[in-house]
């Protein structure tokens, strides 16, 4: 094949139908599984939560400012995620929704890429890859941005590519222009993508794009970076509460083990752990998995190297380069954590698969059979992870909770009684806040708790003291006196009549004896006589 040439799906001479088919398969399983998810609706976890209670407490343009709980996600999401809360309600179906669509969208915008850019089966294992991995998965029934990282790079891929097959065509030029300054907006981390396409294309406009092609190619450069530059200095620039410490700094410190060391010594570790970590554990991120990822996608640049397919190499590897130098100079993780390289998702499937391909050409030469193997692999691995998801269908031990904790509350809750935090917003658990949003003005701060007035004489008080620590399996949180936590006015008119505790564990990490322990101490208060 010709240098900076692509697969062409309609080629008949280069379609094996048995593939294909087995891709069309693999399609309608991915999206079975990611529907299954989203179906679930597991309870929203911390970082939801955390996100999603920007929705509640601020406007749209209050959205313009820097976000509560330590949260960074781009302006046009932000947007829709609030115009879905004002207009369709807080339920987190609707609020995943956006998430899931692009999700499914990316998966079969995937399908397009992958027979475009590689052979009928490295484009179905491709696809098979990207199907049954899990963070896709997951992340596309989260209320958070990641699975439009992995749409925006995937479509800014297909255009891309679609150019490079027809350069006498505009189109694919006139949509990269079109796209870029909406998917900068959507994704913060898409425009490494867009500067690998720039980089790749340049050679063939410059060549066969002519004076318009040149124009629709120098508006894609300048409004896909014009705008996220202008995203970046004003969106979440401006403290929205100046007593609260900045974001910047606190996201700066959380992900640190994604940016390049200073040292030497250190900088060359970083670099062997990034790449033999979870960046390239796909389908499954395990330990271990990064590793032999790693190894398939050596194989994969190598038999494309080997194809002369330098085009499909590029747009693959350059995103990489791109998100590396801004992890250099400390401006974007890199191989921080999958949910944060969703925009490498696409490169990493189209490589694996045409590595795996590569490998499965080379030890046997029965191919359909080998393909038919793998193929029940990756549908063993969808089907594992979905029933694991209907046994424990909730993210995480402290999303559980929270829900239990609300339930629990609901059913025992008279109409006359309140429900009383020791904390403000910023300082309460994340999950529970939200948990808590249905009931309305009924929630109130000890700060705020009055004496009892003759209308709420039989009104109970139900004081949440929610804490969060860390300490050995064995131990666990102390009980506090709910009478620490009221004013010295508080606690001459109300008394303790019972008290429930429930809580929660999970483990710190492998090999470590420690817990984190998610506490909730309800106190039942009751007017004194």
């Amino acid at each position: 094949m010709r240098p900076w040439a692509v697969a062409d799906p309609d080629d008949g001479t280069a379609r094996d139908v048995w593939a294909v088919r087995l891709g069309l398969a693999f399609l309608i399983f991915g999206l079975a599984c990611r529907l299954f998810v989203y179906w679930l609706s597991f309870p929203i976890w911390r970082d939801e939560a955390a996100l999603a209670l920007n929705f509640v407490t601020r406007d749209f343009r209050g959205l313009l400012f820097e976000l509560d709980n330590f949260q960074v996600a781009p302006l046009l999401f932000l947007w829709i995620e609030k115009a879905v809360y004002q207009w369709l309600g807080g339920s987190t179906g609707w609020l995943r929704f956006i998430p899931f669509l692009a999700g499914a969208s990316a998966l079969i915008l995937f399908w397009d890429l992958a027979r475009r850019c590689l052979e009928p089966l490295p484009a179905a294992l491709a696809l098979g890859v990207l199907a049954v991995a899990q963070s896709p998965i997951q992340l596309a029934s989260t209320i958070k941005p990641y699975s439009l990282d992995l749409l925006s790079a995937t479509l800014l891929l297909t255009l891309a590519v679609r150019y490079l097959q027809s350069p006498q065509s505009r189109v694919s030029l006139v949509a990269l222009a079109l796209a870029a300054p909406v998917v900068v907006v959507l994704s913060y981390p898409a425009i490494f993508v867009v500067g690998a396409v720039s980089l790749v294309l340049l050679p063939k406009v410059w060549t066969h794009g002519g004076r318009l092609g040149r124009a629709y190619y120098l508006a894609f450069n300048l409004l896909g970076v014009g705008v996220f530059l202008l995203h970046l200095r004003f969106v979440g620039s401006a403290g929205h509460d100046p007593s609260l410490p900045v974001v910047r700094d606190f996201m700066a410190g959380y992900w640190q083990g994604g940016f390049l060391p200073r040292q030497p010594v250190a900088a060359l570790a970083w670099l062997i752990r990034s790449h033999v970590g979870h960046l390239f554990s796909y389908p499954l991120p395990f330990n271990g998995g990064g590793l032999v990822g790693l190894l398939f996608v050596l194989l994969g640049c190598r038999s494309l190297y080997r194809q002369r397919r330098f085009d499909v190499l590029a747009l693959c590897l350059l995103p990489f380069v791109l998100n590396f130098i801004a992890g250099a100079i400390r401006r974007y993780p890199y191989a921080g954590d999958q949910r944060i390289e969703q925009h490498l998702a696409p490169s990493i499937c189209l490589l694996l698969g045409s590595g795996l391909a590569d490998a499965v050409r080379r030890l046997t030469a029965r191919i359909k059979l080998a393909a038919v193997g793998l193929a029940a692999a990756f549908v063993s691995i969808g089907l594992g992870e979905a029933t694991f998801d209907a046994l424990y269908p909730y993210h995480d031990n402290e999303a559980a909770w929270a829900r239990d904790v609300a339930q629990f509350v609901r059913a025992k809750l008279r109409e006359s009684d309140r429900i009383v935090l020791p904390h403000q917003d910023c300082f309460a658990l994340t999950c529970l806040r939200w948990q808590l949003l249905p009931f309305g003005d009924r929630v109130t701060y000890t700060k705020d708790l009055a004496p009892p007035t003759s209308a709420r004489a039989n009104g109970r008080v139900w004081l949440l003291d929610q804490t969060l620590d860390v300490a050995v399996v064995l131990d666990e949180p102390l009980a506090r006196d709910p009478f620490e936590l009221l004013s010295q006015q508080a606690r001459k008119h109300w008394r303790t009549i019972d008290r429930i505790r429930i809580l929660t564990r999970q483990a710190v990490s492998n090999g470590d004896r420690r817990c984190y322990y998610f506490c909730c101490d309800l106190h039942v208060l009751e007017p004194s006589p």
